[in-house]
Formats: structure tokens, sequence, C-alpha cells
């Protein structure tokens, strides 16, 4: 499989995924835990400041907030989604993953998270795809695998965003894998 087919497809699956879920903003609205109201108001104070050196793409500087607001706010979704979108954004996908998970335990239907979640999910998934592109002859036919999984998501997440169920997989991984 060429490098360009597989660039190519990886990039219509994230694109598809991405226009399934894409409500980029990042949120403004600060922390809602009780808490009296000089720890709130400086809780709501600091979240803003993160929000917006998020928004100014200064990641590691608004995580560094986040992460001192998620000490002292442990169960607060807002800010365990904030913490793992500066986390992702820093590069520490799987840690962003955990913390997407947290804030989904603890708000299930919180869209934004939940895109986020999926877009870390790709982040790690295209990383597994660079691996497997580095072992060169050894990894291309999983990575070809790999990228008739992402064009089959692809079509999937395309369908439920146009209102269709998304169908079973047509292919059915049936390789057997010779590691085990």
């Amino acid at each position: 499989m060429s490098k360009n087919r597989w660039t190519v497809a990886l990039s219509l699956a994230m694109g598809a995924l991405l226009a399934f879920g894409v409500a980029s903003a990042i949120p403004s609205s600060p922390p809602r835990e009780d808490a009296g109201e000089a720890s709130k108001d400086e809780a709501e104070t600091l979240y803003e400041q993160g929000v917006d050196l998020a928004k100014s793409e200064e990641y590691a500087e608004a995580r560094k907030i986040f992460e001192r607001l998620a000490v002292e706010r442990p169960r607060d979704p807002e800010v365990l989604n904030m913490l793992a979108f500066t986390q992702r954004k820093t590069g520490e996908i799987d840690t962003a993953i955990d913390n997407y998970r947290k804030a989904l335990a603890i708000r299930p239907k919180f869209p934004q998270a939940r895109e986020y979640l999926a877009e870390a999910f790709l982040q790690a998934a295209l990383r597994e795809a660079e691996t497997l592109h580095g072992y060169g002859g050894d990894g291309e036919e999983e990575l070809g695998t790999l990228v008739e999984a992402f064009e089959e998501a692809s079509s999937q997440v395309a369908a439920v965003r146009d209102g269709k169920a998304a169908n079973e997989p047509a292919r059915k991984d049936t390789k057997k894998s010779t590691g085990w």
C-alpha cells in the first residue's frame, strides 16, 4: 500500500469523524461545584484564564491551571474536560483519554467531552499508524488493514451524521494473528 493511499484514507477518516462532531469551540462556562463565594470566584477566574490561554493555543500554560483546578475540584466535569483537552494538545493522549472518561462518568451527556474523546482516539490511532509505517515492510500488511478500518469507520460516521444507523462493518477481522 502506498504512503499516499494511507495518508489520504486517514485524512478522509479524520475529516468524516470531525465533521460528525464539530463543535470545537472551547467552552466558556465556569466550574459549577458548590463552594464558598470567595473560592468560587477564584476558581471561576482561574477557569476563565485557562480557557483564554487554550483559545490562544497556549496549551502548556492552560494545562497548569486546569491541573491546579482538578486538584481543587476533582469531580467537576468542565475542569476535567479542559484538563484533558490541554493534555491532548500537549501530546499526553493516553492521560487525556482517562480524564475525558472521568468527565463523562460524572456527566454522561456531555457532547463536547464525547467529541474530544473521539478526537483523542483518532490521534491515538494515527500514532499507531505512524508506528506501523515506521516498521517498513514488517508493518505494511497491518497498516493496510488499519487503513481499511479507517475507511469503513469514515463511512459509518458519515452515515450517523446523516441520521442513518451505522451498519455493522462490512469487513470482518478474519486474519489470525501470528504473534499470539
